[in-house]
């Protein structure tokens, strides 16, 4: 063997040194947890709705983070098929799950029940930065535990005002501005031709005009049942007033109604409503939420909708402006207060709501919602997402319309009879109060 063969072997052996060495510091860095997890498998126990929603929301990714854990979940579906929370409780008493995944409707109650263990202390002891979430959602989360935090959520949703730039432009109408109120809204909405093109799209896969009457209903804190449902309030003179104006909206067609239609625009109308009024152009304003921008560049992509557009915060009400009653939070991670192995509940609960978690999350079809770290809310296709986390949440408890399958249909076909000219408003609101007076009693004769 001659000697610059030898060389050649030495230098090949050397690099292999190297390469074992980069490659084992890089594996020590992927996996910072190792001195928390043996070798042998660790078996972390997980409340989530069922097994197959876990894997395909977080499991994968997690076991890449963590691939000597066994995750068991342990399922929940029974309970939210059933409405029964006491079930739910005797569920987590029974199985005992290290790590509790859940919507925001149970997790003041797991709190108040001594379930879940404060986060406030391992935050400290870790330097944990808050300050990296978007801060409304840190907001929600430490009003259900008294200034405390129990919980943290890796996603959230809430709603925005969706305009078409090119009709505003076109017909010269400024722009819809920031915390609008829905009277403003409609305002704007009226000023648009309606035998050209729609002021306001509100998008239903059913037409059903209450569905936007409670809507602002939310918006303003009106529900027909007062707190815990231990009072009827719907007879409140501002529920007739706000559903006569929706009503008159659809009637003067300048807001879109399947129902109600201006003979010069139906033609033209007929095959726009298949993917909606303002997904194709024909509606200068609409409401929806984060996944909402899916369906507009869709449309673009399409080639259905070559129009500019912007969105702004959703409509809000007069009196406190600054913020709404619409953040929807999403799997909301918590420990439980029986976990078997606190640390590691921790560190995993802390790579759920990491940089790559994030990453991991806007990539996925299952999220449909927004990332709680601010890094990932800044922009979309050159939009800014701002408007959906610039409003405070309201925190001056919870506004439930009890909308019920009975009550819909009821509410349905007495606001349709007032668009086909059949019964008045208020004959309609009357109608409608039955049916919520009916319901009330009922529920209060079937609690407990």
């Amino acid at each position: 063997m001659n000697r610059n063969r030898i060389s050649v072997i030495f230098m090949l052996l050397t690099i292999g040194f190297l390469l074992s060495g980069c490659w084992k510091t890089q594996s020590q860095k992927e996996s910072p947890y190792s001195s928390l997890v043996k070798t042998e498998s660790t078996l972390i126990k997980v409340l989530y709705i069922n097994n197959d929603k876990f894997y395909r929301d977080y499991g994968f990714w997690l076991k890449q983070g963590f691939p000597n854990i066994q995750f068991e979940v342990v399922s929940y579906e029974e309970a939210i098929k059933k409405n029964d929370k006491q079930l739910l409780f005797e569920i987590i008493n029974k199985e005992n799950p290290d790590l509790i995944s859940i919507d925001h409707s149970i997790f003041e109650e797991l709190i108040k029940r001594g379930m879940l263990i404060d986060l406030e202390p391992l935050m400290v002891r870790d330097q944990y930065n808050v300050g990296q979430f978007v801060q409304p959602v840190i907001e929600y989360l430490r009003h259900d535990g008294k200034g405390r935090l129990f919980g943290l959520t890796p996603i959230f949703n809430s709603r925005a005002l969706f305009y078409n730039k090119t009709l505003f432009d076109r017909y010269q109408i400024p722009y819809p501005s920031e915390r609008m109120t829905w009277l403003e809204v409609f305002d704007t909405a009226k000023r648009f031709p309606n035998h050209e093109v729609y002021g306001f799209e509100y998008p239903l896969s059913d037409f059903n005009p209450m569905i936007l009457v409670n809507e602002i209903l939310l918006t303003h804190g009106l529900s027909y049942w007062g707190p815990n449902s231990k009072k009827l309030v719907q007879s409140n003179p501002q529920f007739e007033a706000i559903m006569s104006k929706v009503i008159n909206a659809y009637q003067e067609g300048y807001i879109y109604s399947s129902e109600h239609q201006d003979t010069e625009t139906v033609n033209v109308a007929a095959d726009a409503s298949l993917e909606g009024m303002f997904l194709s152009g024909r509606a200068a304003m609409t409401y929806g939420n984060y996944y909402f921008l899916n369906d507009i560049e869709a449309a673009r992509f399409n080639k259905s909708a070559s129009f500019d557009w912007s969105l702004v915060p959703e409509p809000v009400d007069r009196d406190s402006k600054d913020s709404t009653y619409n953040y929807t939070l999403y799997d909301i991670f918590a420990i439980h207060s029986n976990v078997r192995n606190q640390d590691l509940a921790w560190e995993i609960l802390k790579y759920i709501h990491s940089d790559q978690s994030a990453k991991n999350i806007s990539l996925s079809a299952n999220s449909g919602g927004l990332s709680t770290l601010q890094n990932y809310v800044t922009d979309k296709w050159g939009k800014s997402l701002s408007a959906f986390h610039q409003l405070h949440p309201k925190l001056d408890g919870e506004v439930k319309i009890p909308f019920n399958n009975d009550l819909a249909e009821a509410a349905k076909r007495a606001t349709l009879d007032v668009l086909r000219g059949i019964s008045s408003s208020k004959e309609a609101w009357n109608q409608i109060s039955t049916v919520v007076e009916e319901q009330y009693v009922k529920r209060n004769e079937e609690a407990p």
